[in-house]
């Protein structure tokens, strides 16, 4: 089984760290980040390979992604929700 992690597109905190996460557990035969789902993906990579959607925030870009792509992933994970960090906007919040 293969794993294809998308993480959020965002350029906030916390959708950064949906991509440093992912980067983390990316290796070169099990797991794979996803740049995005414009790619076209044939039937037997989307049938032997799970999906993750890494979401940053309640807004779920990644997950909505997803149902463009009309592909439904195995697994949704929210960040904030999960994780509980805080969502900085600007550098002032720093």
């Amino acid at each position: 089984m293969n794993i294809g992690i998308f993480p959020c597109q965002g350029r906030c905190n916390v959708s950064m760290m949906t991509k440093t996460v992912a980067a983390f557990f990316e290796d070169d035969k099990i797991v794979r980040v996803l740049p995005h789902l414009n790619l076209p993906l044939n039937n037997e990579t989307v049938s032997n390979e799970k999906f993750i959607a890494l979401n940053g925030c309640p807004a779920k870009c990644a997950s909505k992604e997803f149902e463009i792509a009309r592909i439904k992933p195995h697994e949704e994970v929210v960040m904030t929700k999960d994780f509980d960090p805080k969502i900085m906007k600007t550098m002032k919040s720093y």
